[in-house]
Parts: structure tokens; C-alpha cells; sequence
């Protein structure tokens, strides 16, 4: 954080102030209010101070609540939810209209059937396609399009990378919907009521129905609870 740049580079400056005899029994404190910050240094021979006007705890609150977006340092007005289309091809859409959707987009090299497979074990399609092989648009990779129930429930976009770079893309993202809602390592994500969207690395975009989600993770939960039940009723059967 600033803040803490501040203080540091403050105590530091005030040591060096002082006499060097003095340095051995330095003593430091720090004081901050909505406005400024003040780091103090004492020792025998005398004490200085310096203070700071900067970012403080009520700066921070205030960006963090829609004046500036910490990620890009700009204005949060125009930041939009997290979207539920690519393109053309939206979340929720059902099959045959995500098939007129890539027939009709030529960046996605979607070839038709061939390119529908049924998911194995579930009464679920797939739609994958390879943009780097079938495609003259540059940007995209392989992309994967899955349906629950008819739906397209989630498409997962990967990005070339010979074209594009993540800090490219994360940054892209933060300018048109704010901070991601989480980060690690592995991703960021924007989530709303209704859509998650990550961005992956290396470099994928996925676009998730949140609601249809949450539905399937409850199921699976009742499950695997149902599951346990019968586990635990056999052995006490024993």
C-alpha cells in the first residue's frame, strides 16, 4: 500500500537526519488521521518527524466504494457487470442458435456437426472448435461451448498467445468492469448475481451461468450427502 511506502520512506528520512551517535537507540512511532501521516524518530541527541499528505484510510474507503478503481486508478462510472456473451454466443442460448451464432462468426472455425459431440455419461452436448486451425482470425484458440438441458451453460475461450499476452487481457478487463470480485494465481474473477466470468491462465476466458452453477453444486452436494447416508447405514449393518 502507499501508506505504508510513506511511513517507511518517512522513519527512514529521519534517521538519517539525526547524528549518527544518536541512531543506536532509535525509538519510532507513527500517527495517521483522515489527512496526513506523521512518522517520528527519537534518539538521544534530538528527534524528527515527517509528515505526509497522502492516501489515507479514508482515501482508501472512498475508492474502494466506486471512486476509483484500485486496479487501473481510474474512474469507476463506466464500469459494466460481468458480460454473458462473446460476440455473438451468449449464456443461456440454446443449441441450435449457438450453431447459427459460429456459423455465422467466422473466428470461432466452427464446421458444423462434426464439431458436436455428446458428453460421455450425461444427456449434455459439446460444441468444441479450433479458431488456430480452421479460422484466418488471429486471436482465438480452441474453444469449448457446454449445454445443460439445451443451454449453453458454459464457454471456455482461449486466447492465442502468440497475439495476446494475460497482462493485456486482465488489464482490458479491470478498465471495463472493475476490480476482480477474487485473484490467485491461477485466475481472476468477476462474478455477479447471475454470471461468472474468469480469466485463466495461461490465457482462457470463461464464461459460467451462475445461477446454473450454484443449482448443479447443490445438487452434487445432496449427492455426495445421500452417498455418506448409505455409507454410514452399511457399516453399522455390519
Amino acid at each position: 500500500m502507499k501508506r505504508s511506502a510513506f511511513i517507511v520512506c518517512g522513519l527512514f528520512l529521519s534517521a538519517v537526519l539525526l547524528p549518527l551517535g544518536a541512531q543506536n537507540s532509535l525509538t519510532g512511532s507513527v500517527t495517521t488521521d483522515d489527512s496526513s501521516i506523521t512518522g517520528t524518530v527519537s534518539g538521544g541527541a534530538g528527534s524528527a518527524s515527517v509528515t505526509i499528505s497522502g492516501p489515507t484510510k479514508g482515501d482508501i474507503a472512498t475508492r474502494e466504494k466506486g471512486g476509483v478503481n484500485p486496479a487501473t486508478g481510474k474512474s469507476t462510472a463506466s464500469v459494466q457487470a460481468p458480460p454473458a456473451s462473446f460476440g455473438n454466443v451468449s449464456i443461456g442460448m440454446d443449441i441450435e442458435s449457438v450453431k447459427q451464432a459460429l456459423l455465422a462468426d467466422r473466428r470461432f472455425g466452427y464446421r458444423g456437426e462434426r464439431d458436436v459431440s455428446l458428453l460421455a455419461g450425461e444427456n449434455n452436448k459439446l460444441i468444441e472448435t479450433d479458431a488456430a486451425r480452421y479460422s484466418p482470425y488471429p486471436y482465438l484458440d480452441r474453444c469449448w461451448f457446454q449445454f445443460v438441458d439445451d443451454k449453453l451453460y458454459v464457454m471456455s475461450i482461449n486466447l492465442n498467445q502468440e497475439k495476446l499476452d494475460h497482462y493485456s487481457v486482465f488489464s482490458a478487463l479491470c478498465e471495463k468492469y472493475g476490480a476482480p470480485t477474487t485473484l490467485n494465481p491461477d485466475k481472476a474473477e468477476w462474478v455477479s448475481d447471475s454470471m461468472i466470468v474468469d480469466l485463466e491462465r495461461p490465457l482462457c476466458l470463461k464464461y459460467t451461468d451462475k445461477l446454473v452453477f450454484d443449482r448443479i453444486q447443490a445438487e452434487s452436494g445432496v449427492e455426495e450427502t445421500v452417498a455418506e447416508q448409505n455409507r454410514e447405514q452399511f457399516l453399522q449393518g455390519i
